[in-house]
Protein backbone atom coordinates (compact mmCIF):
# COMPACT_ATOMS: atom_id res chain seq x y z
CA UNK A 1 0.00 0.00 0.00
CA UNK A 2 1.07 3.49 -0.90
CA UNK A 3 2.06 5.59 1.74
CA UNK A 4 1.14 8.85 1.21
CA UNK A 5 1.81 12.02 3.23
CA UNK A 6 -0.04 15.51 2.91
CA UNK A 7 1.75 18.69 4.12
CA UNK A 8 -0.94 21.36 4.26
CA UNK A 9 -2.36 24.12 6.84
CA UNK A 10 -5.45 23.90 4.44
CA UNK A 11 -8.31 21.40 6.10
CA UNK A 12 -10.78 21.71 3.43
CA UNK A 13 -8.09 20.23 1.60
CA UNK A 14 -7.69 17.45 3.37
CA UNK A 15 -11.09 16.48 4.39
CA UNK A 16 -11.45 16.26 0.62
CA UNK A 17 -8.80 13.93 -0.28
CA UNK A 18 -9.12 11.91 2.78
CA UNK A 19 -13.01 11.25 2.00
CA UNK A 20 -12.53 10.20 -1.34
CA UNK A 21 -9.27 8.49 -1.19
CA UNK A 22 -10.58 4.67 -0.72
CA UNK A 23 -9.09 3.61 2.41
CA UNK A 24 -9.42 0.21 1.49
CA UNK A 25 -7.29 0.61 -2.23
CA UNK A 26 -4.06 1.36 -2.99
CA UNK A 27 -3.13 4.30 -1.11
CA UNK A 28 -3.39 5.66 2.29
CA UNK A 29 -3.32 9.07 3.08
CA UNK A 30 -1.56 10.04 6.46
CA UNK A 31 -1.91 14.50 6.93
CA UNK A 32 0.21 16.48 8.70
CA UNK A 33 -0.04 20.69 9.23
CA UNK A 34 3.34 22.78 8.33
CA UNK A 35 3.78 23.26 12.13
CA UNK A 36 3.41 19.14 12.75
CA UNK A 37 6.34 18.15 10.15
CA UNK A 38 8.38 20.74 11.73
CA UNK A 39 8.46 18.76 15.18
CA UNK A 40 8.69 14.89 13.35
CA UNK A 41 10.58 12.23 14.07
CA UNK A 42 12.34 9.84 11.71
CA UNK A 43 11.17 7.18 12.87
CA UNK A 44 11.79 3.65 11.37
CA UNK A 45 9.21 1.99 9.34
CA UNK A 46 7.13 5.99 9.49
CA UNK A 47 8.77 7.29 6.11
CA UNK A 48 6.16 7.97 3.64
CA UNK A 49 6.57 6.58 -0.32
CA UNK A 50 5.54 10.26 -1.91
CA UNK A 51 4.81 13.53 -0.39
CA UNK A 52 1.82 15.86 -0.68
CA UNK A 53 2.07 19.61 -0.49
CA UNK A 54 -0.64 22.22 -0.86
CA UNK A 55 -2.35 24.48 -1.96
CA UNK A 56 0.99 26.62 -2.14
CA UNK A 57 0.09 30.05 -3.74
CA UNK A 58 4.43 30.65 -4.59
CA UNK A 59 7.83 28.71 -4.68
CA UNK A 60 8.70 30.50 -1.32
CA UNK A 61 5.71 28.59 0.37
CA UNK A 62 7.60 25.10 -0.88
CA UNK A 63 11.15 26.11 -0.17
CA UNK A 64 10.01 26.58 3.35
CA UNK A 65 8.44 22.94 3.53
CA UNK A 66 11.54 21.88 1.76
CA UNK A 67 13.91 23.34 4.43
CA UNK A 68 11.61 21.67 7.73
CA UNK A 69 11.74 18.36 6.38
CA UNK A 70 15.40 18.12 6.12
CA UNK A 71 16.41 17.64 9.70
CA UNK A 72 14.30 13.85 9.01
CA UNK A 73 16.61 13.23 5.98
CA UNK A 74 13.70 11.97 3.45
CA UNK A 75 14.53 11.84 -0.28
CA UNK A 76 10.98 11.42 -1.43
CA UNK A 77 8.74 12.45 -4.68
CA UNK A 78 7.08 15.50 -4.38
CA UNK A 79 3.40 16.65 -5.65
CA UNK A 80 3.08 20.42 -5.08
CA UNK A 81 -1.06 21.23 -5.33
CA UNK A 82 -0.67 25.03 -6.08
CA UNK A 83 -3.11 27.97 -7.06
CA UNK A 84 -3.10 29.13 -10.65
CA UNK A 85 -0.65 32.04 -9.51
CA UNK A 86 2.01 29.52 -9.26
CA UNK A 87 4.91 29.47 -11.82
CA UNK A 88 8.14 28.53 -10.55
CA UNK A 89 10.11 25.07 -10.95
CA UNK A 90 11.51 24.03 -7.18
CA UNK A 91 12.46 20.35 -8.00
CA UNK A 92 8.77 18.95 -7.46
CA UNK A 93 8.03 15.89 -9.14
CA UNK A 94 4.75 17.23 -10.72
CA UNK A 95 2.94 20.73 -10.00
CA UNK A 96 -0.90 20.08 -10.15
CA UNK A 97 -3.00 22.70 -10.22
CA UNK A 98 -6.27 23.25 -8.13
CA UNK A 99 -8.93 22.39 -8.78
CA UNK A 100 -8.64 18.70 -9.59
CA UNK A 101 -10.47 15.51 -9.66
CA UNK A 102 -9.45 12.59 -7.31
CA UNK A 103 -8.90 10.14 -9.77
CA UNK A 104 -6.44 12.85 -11.77
CA UNK A 105 -4.63 13.46 -8.37
CA UNK A 106 -4.33 9.28 -7.84
CA UNK A 107 -2.80 9.00 -11.09
CA UNK A 108 -0.51 12.21 -10.86
CA UNK A 109 1.19 9.95 -7.69
CA UNK A 110 1.16 6.96 -9.78
CA UNK A 111 3.07 8.93 -12.12
CA UNK A 112 5.25 10.30 -9.94
CA UNK A 113 6.18 6.81 -8.39
CA UNK A 114 6.78 5.70 -11.80
CA UNK A 115 9.04 8.79 -12.49
CA UNK A 116 11.16 7.73 -9.34
CA UNK A 117 11.75 4.22 -10.27
CA UNK A 118 12.39 4.94 -13.71
CA UNK A 119 15.28 7.90 -12.62
CA UNK A 120 17.24 4.91 -10.16
CA UNK A 121 17.58 2.94 -13.22
CA UNK A 122 19.43 6.15 -14.86
CA UNK A 123 22.46 6.66 -16.05
CA UNK A 124 23.83 10.19 -16.86
CA UNK A 125 27.38 10.38 -18.80
CA UNK A 126 29.65 13.58 -18.17
CA UNK A 127 32.08 14.29 -19.65
CA UNK A 128 33.89 10.61 -18.79
CA UNK A 129 32.11 10.34 -15.53
CA UNK A 130 29.01 8.61 -14.66
CA UNK A 131 26.71 9.55 -12.76
CA UNK A 132 23.22 7.95 -11.13
CA UNK A 133 20.69 10.73 -10.28
CA UNK A 134 18.37 7.62 -8.18
CA UNK A 135 20.71 7.34 -5.76
CA UNK A 136 22.83 10.78 -5.89
CA UNK A 137 26.01 8.91 -6.93
CA UNK A 138 29.01 10.57 -8.92
CA UNK A 139 32.05 8.36 -10.18
CA UNK A 140 34.29 10.80 -12.02
CA UNK A 141 37.30 10.43 -14.76
CA UNK A 142 39.70 9.04 -11.66
CA UNK A 143 37.24 6.42 -10.62
CA UNK A 144 36.46 8.28 -7.34
CA UNK A 145 33.14 7.83 -5.92
CA UNK A 146 31.41 10.29 -4.24
CA UNK A 147 27.54 11.15 -3.31
CA UNK A 148 26.49 14.24 -3.69
CA UNK A 149 24.70 16.91 -1.40
CA UNK A 150 21.33 17.72 -2.31
CA UNK A 151 21.93 21.03 -3.81
CA UNK A 152 24.69 20.01 -5.64
CA UNK A 153 22.70 17.00 -6.89
CA UNK A 154 19.82 19.57 -7.76
CA UNK A 155 22.57 21.67 -9.40
CA UNK A 156 23.96 18.98 -11.46
CA UNK A 157 20.27 17.92 -12.55
CA UNK A 158 19.25 21.54 -13.70
CA UNK A 159 22.76 21.95 -16.00
CA UNK A 160 22.17 18.29 -17.33
CA UNK A 161 18.96 19.12 -18.42
CA UNK A 162 20.23 22.60 -19.90
CA UNK A 163 21.65 20.18 -22.68
CA UNK A 164 24.96 22.67 -22.98
CA UNK A 165 23.60 25.87 -22.13
CA UNK A 166 23.97 28.03 -19.88
CA UNK A 167 22.07 28.42 -16.38
CA UNK A 168 22.65 32.08 -14.97
CA UNK A 169 23.15 32.26 -11.03
CA UNK A 170 19.73 33.76 -10.87
CA UNK A 171 18.14 31.30 -12.51
CA UNK A 172 19.66 28.56 -9.62
CA UNK A 173 18.87 30.73 -7.25
CA UNK A 174 15.36 31.44 -7.86
CA UNK A 175 14.70 27.55 -8.95
CA UNK A 176 16.66 25.96 -6.58
CA UNK A 177 16.31 27.86 -3.31
CA UNK A 178 13.35 30.67 -4.52
CA UNK A 179 15.56 33.08 -3.69
CA UNK A 180 15.32 36.93 -5.36
CA UNK A 181 18.27 37.71 -7.67
CA UNK A 182 19.92 40.28 -5.62
CA UNK A 183 20.11 37.98 -2.62
CA UNK A 184 22.57 35.47 -0.84
CA UNK A 185 24.95 36.30 -3.90
CA UNK A 186 27.68 33.66 -2.05
CA UNK A 187 25.24 30.70 -2.30
CA UNK A 188 25.60 29.55 -5.45
CA UNK A 189 29.59 29.70 -6.38
CA UNK A 190 29.64 27.69 -2.72
CA UNK A 191 27.69 25.03 -4.35
CA UNK A 192 29.21 25.20 -7.37
CA UNK A 193 32.71 24.86 -5.85
CA UNK A 194 32.37 22.04 -3.86
CA UNK A 195 30.69 20.43 -6.94
CA UNK A 196 33.49 20.78 -9.44
CA UNK A 197 35.89 19.20 -6.31
CA UNK A 198 34.58 15.88 -7.40
CA UNK A 199 33.68 16.78 -10.88
CA UNK A 200 36.47 18.50 -11.96
CA UNK A 201 40.43 16.45 -13.02
CA UNK A 202 41.34 19.67 -12.21
CA UNK A 203 38.75 22.07 -10.01
CA UNK A 204 41.45 24.89 -10.05
CA UNK A 205 41.33 24.56 -14.07
CA UNK A 206 37.24 23.90 -14.84
CA UNK A 207 36.97 21.92 -17.91
CA UNK A 208 33.48 20.18 -17.32
CA UNK A 209 31.31 22.56 -15.29
CA UNK A 210 32.55 25.88 -16.86
CA UNK A 211 31.75 29.30 -15.71
CA UNK A 212 31.14 32.23 -19.11
CA UNK A 213 29.39 35.43 -19.52
CA UNK A 214 25.90 33.59 -19.22
CA UNK A 215 26.38 31.70 -15.97
CA UNK A 216 27.35 28.15 -15.69
CA UNK A 217 27.06 25.10 -18.27
CA UNK A 218 27.88 21.21 -18.33
CA UNK A 219 30.32 20.00 -21.05
CA UNK A 220 28.64 16.91 -21.52
CA UNK A 221 31.02 15.71 -24.09
CA UNK A 222 34.54 16.02 -23.59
Amino acid sequence: MTHVLLISDSEALATTLLEQMNPGADFRLEWMSTVDIKSASNAAGAIPDILVTGILHSSQEAVVINRSLRHLGWDLPMIIIADRGFEADVGASIVMQAPFRCSQFLKMINSALVSVATERDMLWMISGCKYYPGEKQLVNGANAIFRLTEKEAAILARLYKADGESVSREELLRDLWGYHAEAETHTVETHIYRLRQKLEPDPAQASILVTDTNGYRLNLDL
